[in-house]
């Protein structure tokens, strides 16, 4: 030991100079110094060890990482409840959640909507809150109706579908299932001054709108990527609008097919739909002047008459042996899919002002663009009790109650009332 320190300490004469004190002191600093090295090994050692273990453990975690992810994606996230209705129903009817819609309006009071939160008046937290209750309700309708048939799906079988009409508008995070002959036009003209391709909703016809400017401006959700459908999906306000079915069935025909239509391309219609319709069930009804003429028709073959009415028209939709199911009178659950698509908002015909309110509020949009009136459509007011009594009442029973059959999902998903109430 003495040695030693005279080798660490060569300036000091240690056994000539050093007090008893003084050796002690150093003989403890160099054990000290000793100690210190060895732990340093050890724990360098340790280091080492523990540094093989950390990323050995890192590794694992990595790999069940992407395992879950290739197992999500092989099993096509059927969990999840936006592609799988059935469980999202199942918990939407047992606690009475609201899966998407539920934290809109929370959105509306806490996210600018270029008004300061202390603005929003009573009214309009009471007209939301309202509107939400209705919202609720319709949307269990149909969670029940899907449930009670056993309908749903996955996300592969919407991908596959090609009857639906989703428009999307991205900007806005928007998602509107248009089917004709309930207000589609309307919402046409919101979405295309939304896209900044219209003023104001009047500017252009319905017919510019539904033939030429529509079809190119607006973008529809199934000619996106499969990874893009998805994502709108689920983050994107989804809508449709439905009505009661034989209100709708009655105004395609009063539109199209009526003799006494005044929409000004009824002419095609009449003498390709109509005149099959004619030929097919009562022939006679061409020649035989002894029947009411209500319209004469210009055909390749010479003037014919054209009297085609509510029940020729219900014997043709209820035909199983005709393609009957043009987009103008297809069932609403055929072209918007309500058991697959997660719709956040039902609106209905009779409710459309204040049904649109709400979804332009809900997007932030009611300061950009208003709804429009059903100037410059085609109204038939087809809605109305005694129109639908009148139109109806010479179709056979046995028929009505077939339409009903084709329609009753519809009926039902929808919360409408059996047609033998507005008919006996």
């Amino acid at each position: 030991m003495n040695s030693d320190i005279s080798w660490r300490f060569p300036y000091m004469n240690f056994h000539a100079h050093a007090t008893t004190l003084e050796r002690e002191r150093l003989v403890r600093c160099l054990q000290r110094e000793k100690e210190h090295k060895s732990r340093r090994l050890y724990f360098l050692e340790i280091m080492s060890t523990s540094k093989n273990v950390i990323v050995v453990g890192i590794i694992v975690i990595l790999i069940l990482i992407n395992l879950e992810f290739v197992l999500r994606r092989l099993l096509d996230i059927s969990s999840d409840p936006v592609y799988n209705p059935k469980a999202r129903f199942g918990n939407e009817e047992q606690d009475g959640s609201i899966s998407t819609i539920g934290t809109l309006y929370d959105n509306v009071l806490n996210v600018s909507t270029n008004a300061p939160v202390d603005l929003m008046t009573s009214s309009n937290v009471s007209f939301m809150n309202e509107q939400d209750a209705i919202q609720k309700a319709r949307r269990r309708q149909v969670s029940h109706t899907c449930r009670k048939n056993n309908l749903g799906g996955t996300f592969t079988d919407l991908l596959k579908s090609s009857n639906h009409r989703l428009i999307v508008d991205e900007k806005y995070k928007l998602i509107y299932c248009s089917v004709p002959k309930i207000a589609s036009t309307s919402w046409k003209r919101v979405l295309l001054v939304l896209r900044g391709v219209m003023n104001d909703t009047y500017d252009l016809s319905q017919s510019e709108i539904n033939n030429k400017v529509a079809p190119r401006k607006l973008k529809y959700l199934r000619f996106y990527p499969a990874a893009d459908v998805r994502r709108m999906l689920r983050e994107f306000t989804k809508f449709l609008v439905v009505r009661d079915p034989f209100s709708r069935i009655l105004s395609a025909f009063r539109n199209k097919l009526d003799p006494l239509s005044d929409f000004r391309n009824c002419d095609i219609w009449q003498k390709g739909i109509g005149m099959h319709i004619l030929k097919k069930y009562k022939p006679w009804s061409l020649i035989a002047p002894s029947r009411p003429v209500f319209k004469r028709l210009v055909t390749p073959k010479g003037v014919v008459r054209y009297d085609l009415n509510m029940a020729d028209f219900v014997k043709f939709l209820v035909d199983p042996l005709e393609k009957n199911d043009n987009e103008h009178w297809s069932e609403i659950h055929r072209l918007c899919s309500p058991c697959l698509v997660e719709y956040d908002i039902i609106s209905k015909f009779t409710t459309l002002d204040a049904d649109a309110e709400y979804i332009l509020r809900l997007i932030h949009a009611d300061s950009v663009v208003k709804f429009p009136s059903s100037i410059g459509s085609s109204p038939t007011n087809s809605s109305n009790t005694a129109s639908i009594k009148s139109y109806f009442r010479d179709v056979p029973r046995g028929d009505l109650d077939k339409l009903y059959s084709r329609f009753q999902l519809d009926f039902e998903l929808f919360g409408y009332e059996n047609p033998d109430m507005g008919l006996s």
